[in-house]
């Protein structure tokens, strides 16, 4: 029979076989207490967030910490953050039920912004200016003042008008 090496390996650390090892104890709960939500909570954290509260401000008017309420509202507690996501949800459909009303009843700002986010329609940075030679020369607008850019604008609009040519009489 071969010898068994005794020798223990330097910084290893060797088991107990577990017959003889003892049951862990669990250790005593330590920190802060877990808090306690309400319904009540749960229905003022929705009201606050549904008229656009920060989670610091909500947690400041229901006096607890941002990093509580944070936990709570992403997942910690069901109900809080089903209350939370239901919330800023339902904030979300008014704000765009609102705009596109506003829209609708033809605010011309909020045409444009709509058109811009719904439909990808851009403002366009460059024109095509006519030369005599019958070329045309592209003109960055960003660069050139306002009121140059809208001379400018009307000149290209009347330009492309008479380069159509007067309309044809139609033969009826």
């Amino acid at each position: 029979m071969a010898a068994r090496n005794t020798k223990r390996a330097k910084g290893r650390a060797t088991r107990k076989p577990r017959s003889t090892a003892r049951p862990r104890s669990r250790k005593k709960a330590t920190g802060r207490p877990a808090i306690e939500w309400g319904l009540e909570a749960e229905r003022d954290l929705a009201r606050l967030a549904e008229v656009g509260c920060t989670v610091s401000e909500i947690a400041a008017i229901l006096d607890v910490s941002k990093s509580s309420l944070d936990t709570a509202c992403h997942g910690g507690n069901a109900g809080m953050s089903k209350a939370y996501a239901q919330a800023v949800a339902g904030r979300h459909r008014g704000l765009r039920t609102a705009q596109y009303r506003k829209a609708m009843r033809g605010h011309p700002t909020m045409l444009i912004w709509l058109g811009k986010q719904e439909l990808g329609q851009r403002n366009y940075k460059q024109a095509d200016l006519p030369q005599a030679d019958g070329g045309t020369i592209a003109v960055d607008l960003t660069e050139i003042k306002p009121t140059l850019r809208r001379k400018l604008s009307e000149f290209v609009r009347s330009r492309r008008q008479t380069d159509r040519g007067p309309k044809k009489a139609s033969s009826g």
